[in-house]
């Protein structure tokens, strides 16, 4: 079985307080039957969203795009690119300049990389070290690419805890398909 219950994870993980009271938790509920869970990386692991929503705002404002920017982050969040490409076409209109916006953005992104990677969500290490004493494997599945997550698994040091890392370009269908976790699994 693989696990990927947000309740479940959210009670086993930690309390913010005491992120060490996961692995009393873990103990204590039934895991016999699952060998795997699977990460999203952005707001699972990362506590990234913030970095991400900052950029995409500023090249919309370099862009001078008036739309609604929380309906934008909600519908776009965890989409591949050729998906959140083809949203915002379909939403937009065709003469949306995805291309560029998203450039903007990147570029953005990767100053902001060059400083410190997103910071770790708090109790992750802890996650990993209560699974792989537990014997628990761990799978990572984010729409973002599969270099890209690596190498910010890599700059944390957590890349090693991981059994497989899939990211979207790894894949045809974006999420929320299913075909990402089930490649991952």
């Amino acid at each position: 079985m693989i696990a990927t219950n947000i309740d479940l994870l959210d009670k086993i993980c930690y309390d913010r307080r005491n992120p060490e009271q996961g692995e009393e938790i873990m103990k204590k509920t039934d895991l016999k039957n699952i060998n795997l869970f699977l990460f999203d990386m952005d707001g699972t692991v990362l506590d990234s969203e913030p970095l991400y929503h900052a950029c995409w705002e500023r090249a919309m404002d370099e862009m001078h795009l008036d739309l609604d920017r929380d309906a934008f982050f909600l519908d776009v969040s965890g989409m591949n690119i050729p998906t959140m490409r083809a949203h915002c076409l379909k939403t937009y209109g065709a003469d949306f300049p995805f291309e560029e916006v998203r450039e903007l953005r990147r570029m953005y992104l990767m100053q902001a990389l060059k400083t410190a990677p997103p910071p770790l969500k708090p109790g992750v290490p802890q996650i990993f070290a209560t699974l792989r004493k537990m014997g628990i494997r761990a799978a990572l599945a984010t729409s973002s690419s599969c270099e890209y997550a690596t190498n910010l698994m890599k700059r944390h040091g957590i890349d090693g805890c991981f059994d497989a890392i899939i990211g979207g370009d790894c894949v045809k269908n974006g999420k929320p398909h299913p075909e990402i976790f089930l490649r991952a699994a």
